[in-house]
């Protein structure tokens, strides 16, 4: 039951921090400001966006007892890749991909049929609530980038 409580409050934490990672892109304006060497704020927006579908994916694909399409290769290169790709879609679609991800993720995460969540090919597995400390650390991270800029 302890287990059971600790990732309903993990779940929240992180939905907070997908809220306001959210609400932070709804309310600024400067979304071409460099915020690392080769990214811009919407730069981070297409990554963060690119790894919650990906959780989220992941973790339907475990819910339906489906082989998962994790991401391929060095973090890299998924990441240079992954923003590459989702560079082209406006604030508001990547805000909707983040937004429907969060939706697949709040519905499923605490299913009983869940025991791991695939990550990265090549990497281990992390159980729900590992996976859920580890988005809020790398959105929170990103954020408190982003806000360090502003």
């Amino acid at each position: 039951m302890k287990d059971g409580i600790v990732l309903f409050e993990q779940k929240i934490i992180e939905k907070e921090i997908v809220n306001e990672f959210i609400e932070y892109f709804n309310s600024t304006i400067k979304f071409s400001k460099v915020v690392y060497t080769d990214w811009t704020k919407k730069d981070v927006l297409a990554h963060i966006a690119s790894w919650h579908i990906s959780f989220a994916n992941n973790l339907l694909a475990a819910v339906k007892c489906e082989e998962p399409d994790p991401f391929k290769g060095s973090l890299t290169d998924v990441n240079k890749r992954e923003v590459s790709r989702l560079r082209i879609f406006s604030i508001s679609e990547l805000l909707e991909f983040m937004t429907n991800a969060q939706r697949i993720i709040e519905i499923n995460v605490e299913s009983v049929k869940i025991k791991e969540i695939v990550y990265k090919r090549g990497s281990r597995n992390y159980t729900p609530l590992e996976h859920l400390e580890i988005v809020s650390r790398h959105i929170k991270g990103h954020l408190d980038d982003l806000r360090k800029i502003d």
